[in-house]
C-alpha cells in the first residue's frame, strides 16, 4: 500500500506540473555566489534538480547572467517540493495556520527570481569556490561588505589582531582590470597600520577567506579614483566586540538559541550567556553588547534598567528585537523620559461590536501573524543596512510595531506601503504596518539601541536578512550622532 501510494503521489505531482503554466525558475546570485550556493546546497540535499544557465536572459528587468544564475525546471521529479520552496502566494481558501504561512527561499536568501515560461540553454557546470586571493606585498586589501561571508571574515581578523577600518562612503580604486568600486560598509586592512608581529597571522586570515570563497583584492595605493581615500577619516575603526546575550526564563529559547547560532557557528563568537535573573549581579562594562531576544523583561526592575540606560550611554551597544524592542522604549536616557508624574492620556472606551461565537476562528486569524514575508525599504548608507541595495525581503512575524524615532535619520529600514509579498496578513495588520518602521537605530550618548519589530535571525535560515542583525553589532558602535542643531 505504501509503494501504490508513493507512485500515485508522483504521478499526481507530475499532473500538477504539466498544468502549472510555465516551464522553469531561474534564480541569480545577486552578486554573492556564497549566498546562492548555500542555497544550491539545499536543492542538492533535497534531490531538487537544477542546472547553470548557460546563456545570459532578463526577465522583467532583471538580468541573469552565466555562472550567476541557476534554473530548476518544473518537468522533475521534485516538482512538488520545488514548488513549496519557491512559490509566493497570498491568496488561500483557509485562513488559519498552525504555524508560518510562506517559506520561498528565494526570498529568505534575498535572491532575485523569477518564473520562465520557456526553458533556456543550460550546463551542468559547478560553480567555483575560490575567491580573489590576496597579494603579501600588497598596500592595502579590500573585501566586499555585499558577501555573505564577509562578517565572518571580519571576525576573523579582529581575531588575529588586524586593525580593520570601514567605509563609511562608497569609492572606487585601482585602474585597468584591477579598477573597482565599493559601497559602504566594505573591510579595509591597511597594511601600514598593523602591527609588525600581527601581519602575518593577518595575512594568513585573508588566505583562508580567499579559499572559502571570499573576494579579497589587493592594491598597492592608498589613493582612490572616487570617493574618500583609504588613509581617510571616512574609513572607521571597528572594534573588538564582546557580546552578552540574554537567554533563559522569560526570553523565546528558539530566538536565544538563533541568536547564539548566528554568534557562535557563523562568526566564531563565543558570547557569554546570562539569564535575566542574573542579570544584576554582572558588571556590564565587561561588555560592549546586550543582545535581548524575543521575549517577557518585567523582571528587569527601575534599579537595573537605569543601569542598562547608563551603560549605554557610556557607549554600550543594545540590540532588541520585537518584545525586547518594546521593552527598550521605557528606558529612561533624559530626564523628560523618566518623568512619572506626565499625564497619561486615557484611552475612551468604545462600545464592544457583538459578534458570533462561530467567527471566532476567522477574527482571530485576521489579527495573527504567523509568519509571512513582505517588502521593507532602505536607506543603504545607514550602516544598520550596508552591504543592501534599497529594498529587501523581511519575514513579519508578530504584531510589534516600533515607537516612531522623533530623529529623520534613525529608520534604516521601512515596511513598504504595500509590503506583503507572499503569506497571509489580515487587512487590519497589513494597514497597521504599512510605511511602518522595521528597524531603528538610535543613538544615546556613546552608546546606540538598536530596535528590531522582527526576527531577522527566523530560525536560522532567513540567510537574507542575518546582516542587518550583523551590522547592528559590528557597525553599531561607530554610528554617528544625527541630532540636528535647533
Amino acid at each position: 500500500d505504501l509503494k501504490k501510494y508513493q507512485a500515485g503521489f508522483f504521478q499526481t505531482t507530475q499532473q500538477r506540473a504539466a498544468k502549472a503554466g510555465f516551464q522553469a525558475w531561474i534564480i541569480g546570485d545577486s552578486g554573492d555566489p556564497a549566498r546562492a550556493l548555500e542555497l544550491l546546497d539545499l536543492f542538492k540535499r533535497h534531490q531538487v534538480e537544477y542546472h547553470a544557465l548557460k546563456d545570459e536572459i532578463s526577465v522583467d528587468g532583471e538580468v541573469f547572467k552565466p555562472g550567476h544564475a541557476w534554473v530548476v525546471p518544473v518537468k522533475q521529479r521534485q516538482f512538488g517540493l520545488a514548488q513549496a520552496m519557491l512559490e509566493t502566494r497570498t491568496r488561500f481558501e483557509d485562513n488559519t495556520f498552525y504555524d508560518v504561512s510562506a517559506w520561498s527561499l528565494p526570498l529568505a536568501y534575498n535572491l532575485p527570481h523569477a518564473k520562465l515560461t520557456r526553458l533556456p540553454a543550460t550546463t551542468d557546470s559547478s560553480p567555483l569556490l575560490a575567491g580573489e586571493a590576496p597579494e603579501q606585498d600588497a598596500k592595502a586589501w579590500i573585501v566586499s561588505w555585499q558577501q555573505m561571508k564577509a562578517p565572518s571574515v571580519l571576525q576573523d581578523l579582529l581575531d588575529a589582531g588586524a586593525r580593520v577600518r570601514a567605509a563609511t562612503k562608497p569609492f572606487s580604486t585601482g585602474i585597468g582590470s584591477s579598477a573597482r568600486s565599493f559601497a559602504e560598509g566594505s573591510l579595509v586592512i591597511l597594511a601600514g597600520i598593523q602591527d609588525e608581529n600581527k601581519l602575518g597571522p593577518v595575512f594568513e586570515s585573508l588566505q583562508q577567506a580567499s579559499a572559502s570563497g571570499v573576494d579579497v583584492y589587493s592594491y598597492n595605493t592608498l589613493l582612490t579614483t572616487s570617493g574618500p581615500g583609504l588613509g581617510t577619516s571616512q574609513f572607521k575603526l571597528v572594534p573588538v566586540i564582546k557580546p552578552l546575550l540574554i537567554v533563559g526564563q522569560g526570553t523565546r529559547n528558539y530566538d536565544a538559541g538563533e541568536a547564539w547560532h548566528q554568534l557562535d557557528q557563523r562568526l566564531g563568537v563565543a558570547p557569554v550567556m546570562v539569564e535575566i535573573a542574573r542579570l544584576k549581579s554582572v558588571n556590564l562594562g565587561d561588555y560592549t553588547h546586550l543582545l535581548m531576544v524575543e521575549g517577557s523583561y518585567t523582571a528587569i526592575n527601575k534599579r537595573l534598567k537605569s543601569r542598562i540606560a547608563t551603560w549605554v550611554k557610556d557607549g554600550g551597544v543594545l540590540v532588541a528585537i520585537q518584545a525586547a524592542a518594546t521593552w527598550a522604549e521605557s528606558l529612561c536616557f533624559r530626564d523628560d523620559d523618566c518623568d512619572d508624574s506626565q499625564d497619561v492620556e486615557q484611552a475612551i472606551d468604545e462600545p464592544v461590536t457583538p459578534m458570533a461565537y462561530a467567527e471566532f476562528e476567522d477574527q482571530s486569524a485576521q489579527r495573527t501573524i504567523g509568519g509571512a514575508i513582505v517588502t521593507a525599504r532602505l536607506d543603504a548608507t545607514h550602516p544598520v543596512a550596508w552591504g543592501y541595495g534599497k529594498d529587501m525581503p523581511l519575514f513579519r512575524r508578530g504584531s510589534t510595531l516600533l515607537k516612531a524615532s522623533d530623529n529623520p535619520f534613525t529608520t534604516p529600514v521601512r515596511y513598504a506601503e504595500n509590503p506583503l509579498i507572499s503569506g497571509y496578513i489580515g487587512a487590519e495588520r497589513l494597514e497597521e504596518m504599512s510605511n511602518q518602521p522595521a528597524v531603528i537605530a538610535e543613538r544615546h550618548g556613546k552608546g546606540v539601541v538598536v530596535r528590531f519589530a522582527n526576527n531577522p535571525l527566523f530560525r536560522g535560515f532567513w540567510r537574507g536578512s542575518e546582516r542587518l542583525w550583523v551590522n547592528s553589532v559590528y557597525f553599531g558602535p561607530i554610528l554617528n550622532s544625527t541630532e540636528l542643531l535647533q
